[in-house]
């Protein structure tokens, strides 16, 4: 018998996971469209690199971009207040824009710098 090639789950303390799935980051759809506001007004995006897993830096804010917060009530009911965007969520969004190619991407003194591409203008104006 030959044995398996693929690790199909990793134990991690009581927790399994797939150990070749990637990792997805979901962000609403009102902090997506205020951080892709705020790049096609200003042109450019800068957001200090958060190191580690902590909560603390999972948890930092952008401090230009004001997002929505969704909560619920007792009641059922859906309240939304203006929030800042997590720095983490314009990280990875911009990651994702920087793979299709529509920003330029730098990296310097723990901050990373976005332009917009000519690509990009038209990709947004969409």
């Amino acid at each position: 018998m030959r044995p398996t090639a693929v690790l199909l789950a990793k134990h991690d303390g009581d927790h399994y996971h797939n150990a070749h799935l990637p990792r997805v980051m979901l962000i609403t759809k009102k902090n997506r469209l205020a951080i892709l506001s705020y790049l096609f007004k200003e042109g450019v995006i800068v957001a200090e690199k958060t190191t580690g897993h902590t909560d603390r830096n999972a948890l930092m804010l952008h401090p230009d971009i004001m997002g929505v917060s969704t909560s619920f009530c007792e009641d059922g009911a859906v309240k939304t207040s203006p929030q800042r965007v997590r720095n983490l969520e314009v990280i990875k969004l911009m990651q994702s824009l920087t793979s299709k190619e529509l920003v330029t991407e730098r990296f310097a003194w723990k901050h990373y710098y976005w332009f917009l591409k000519d690509e990009g203008i038209e990709y947004l104006r969409e």
